[in-house]
């Protein structure tokens, strides 16, 4: 039991350490400053919030009301359904929608750091220290740090829990068969999900399993096969019941997302290749890491912003540690100083795997290596395929701390000379160091956001929907009004056609509501709809309703 407690100490102070600095700007601001910005993050916002109003009984769940009238938007885009095991408490305690936000990417991280440390301590034996590290090294990450703007790769935080629940399953699978079944169907139910909440997350996740199954079966086809064929015999169970539970889980997906494939198609190559890093970004760690951004800038393909969605890359001394750890294990096979154990293939397969995901979404002069995901089921939903270095980043902890925990268990030499095991914990804790990333991604504010609601007066009769307009000059960008006016729509209760997703509705034109335009394409928009009556104009600057706007 003192042991017990001791290890809980450990890991709630390692988590606190690194929180500290991850979230340094939300404790040092009262959490009035909030992770991302007034464009995906405010979206994200408002699609919590929905399910929060679904949940109620008052809104449906897949047609929030932006883009009125259409129907089936929860599809256009992330639908956050998982994180409502956060957000709604923090919503029933109180918690205006833009702080149940922060606290539940905070309540996530702490979930996803414990989970990752018991994972790796049951997997790997590994040393509590080391599980810490490699727990920092995920949790905190500098891609995660540094993209902030697009929360929804914060997802990655249920991958921990969810890989936990299946590694207490499958190692029950004898002792207790119900409960590894029962286990089993949940983490079924609880990936499909996923793949529901967060798709870029729960894909690249699957992707990094395969990938690694496939490295591991290569280096040892025989001892592979063979542990397969015994998995079959004595977890056939417990594996029907990953299926069944994936089959229930998947079903809100099937009924969300098929029909807007069948609407608006899948993307093209073309647009995944927009989104492609060159070689000089595998070591694009964003201008707002504090160990490398301002040294290495000058080698990326882009300056920000252009360069914001190629700039997912492993910070260097990780990358290079997986680097020489794999060839190193490569090594000591070779030469017969030890044979392959299967937790050295594991690591020599978790190492192949991150460097193999750093390469793959660079375009070079004769192509991309994406050609060849790019063919497999579901890539073709995925555009921002650099983003798979945030799957890439929970691989390479995983594989630092397979890594370290064997040499600390085989190679004596590193338990009995203090130098070396100094200058290992020194590695680890640089490696986790260079996480650290400012604070720059926050850029909103939730006292402005809560003052700007306040302003807005309420509908007039009659309003059925409304738009926005704004008769004062500003600097608003265009994603800024539409999602303003879903966080409006949302306060007042009256749909708005205006609106900001991952795609636009055929036939919707209202991008960009300073256009001189904009009220033609509003006009089109009405009569195609149907919307004859109760349409208004909303001015954002002079927070104002018009009842009989000129269009």
């Amino acid at each position: 039991m003192h042991q017990i407690v001791r290890d809980t100490v450990v890991v709630v102070v390692t988590w606190l350490v690194g929180a500290s600095v991850f979230f340094f700007a939300q404790w040092s601001s009262g959490f009035n400053r909030v992770m991302g910005n007034t464009g995906d993050t405010r979206l994200i916002v408002y699609l919590n919030e929905q399910w929060f109003l679904t949940l109620k009984g008052s809104q449906p769940w897949r047609s929030p009301p932006f883009f009125y009238p259409v129907k089936g938007l929860l599809g256009y885009t992330d639908t956050f359904f998982l994180w409502q095991l956060f957000f709604v408490p923090f919503r029933l305690l109180g918690a205006e929608p833009f702080l149940a936000f922060q606290l539940t990417i905070i309540a996530l991280s702490l979930v996803a750091f414990v989970c990752f440390v018991i994972f790796v301590r049951i997997a790997f034996q590994a040393p509590l220290f080391v599980a810490a590290v490699g727990a920092l090294v995920f949790t905190f990450a500098n891609n995660l740090s540094e993209h902030v703007g697009s929360p929804q790769m914060f997802g990655i935080y249920f991958v921990p829990p969810i890989a936990l629940l299946a590694l207490i399953s499958w190692r029950g699978r004898s002792i207790r068969p119900g409960a590894s079944v029962a286990l089993g169907a949940l983490v079924g139910l609880l990936f499909g999900l996923l793949l529901f909440s967060t798709y870029y997350v729960a894909w690249f996740s699957l992707f990094a399993v395969a990938i690694v199954s496939a490295f591991a079966f290569v280096f040892a086809p025989r001892a592979m096969a063979k542990e397969l064929r015994l998995s079959a015999r004595s977890g056939w169970r417990t594996l029907l019941g990953v299926v069944i539970g994936f089959g229930v889980g998947i079903v809100p997906f099937v009924l969300t997302y098929l029909p807007v494939v069948s609407q608006l198609g899948v993307r093209k190559y073309s647009d995944a290749m927009l989104f492609a890093a060159k070689w000089n970004d595998v070591i694009n760690v964003g201008s707002g890491n504090l160990a490398w951004g301002h040294l290495l800038e000058h080698f990326w393909s882009a300056p920000r912003p252009a360069s914001y969605e190629v700039s997912y890359a492993l910070t260097p001394v990780l990358l290079l540690f997986v680097v020489v750890g794999g060839t190193t294990v490569l090594w000591v096979v070779a030469t017969h100083r030890s044979r392959l154990t299967p937790m050295l293939r594991l690591a020599l397969a978790l190492c192949c795997t991150t460097v193999l995901f750093a390469v793959l979404p660079v375009a070079t002069e004769i192509g991309s290596a994406w050609v060849l995901v790019w063919h497999l089921p579901g890539a073709t939903a995925i555009r921002a395929i650099d983003r798979i270095q945030v799957a890439s980043d929970l691989v390479a902890a995983l594989a630092l701390v397979a890594i370290a925990s064997e040499a600390v268990r085989h190679w004596g030499r590193l338990r009995r000379s203090t130098p070396l095991l100094a200058l290992g914990v020194a590695l680890l804790c640089l490696i986790a160091a260079e996480q650290a990333s400012n604070s720059a991604g926050t850029q909103l504010r939730r006292s402005s956001q809560i003052a700007m609601l306040a302003k807005v007066p309420k509908a007039p009769a009659g309003c059925t929907s409304f738009f926005v307009t704004d008769s004062t000059s500003n600097k608003m960008l265009f994603y800024e009004f539409q999602t303003q006016a879903m966080l409006i729509s949302q306060r007042i209760g009256v749909p708005t056609i205006n609106g900001y997703s991952g795609d636009d509705p055929p036939g919707w034109n209202l991008t960009f509501p300073e256009s001189p335009s904009y009220r033609i394409f509003v006009r089109q928009w009405t009569d195609a709809n149907g919307l004859t009556t109760g349409v208004c104009d909303l001015d954002l600057g002079a927070m104002s309703w018009d009842t009989q706007p000129q269009l």
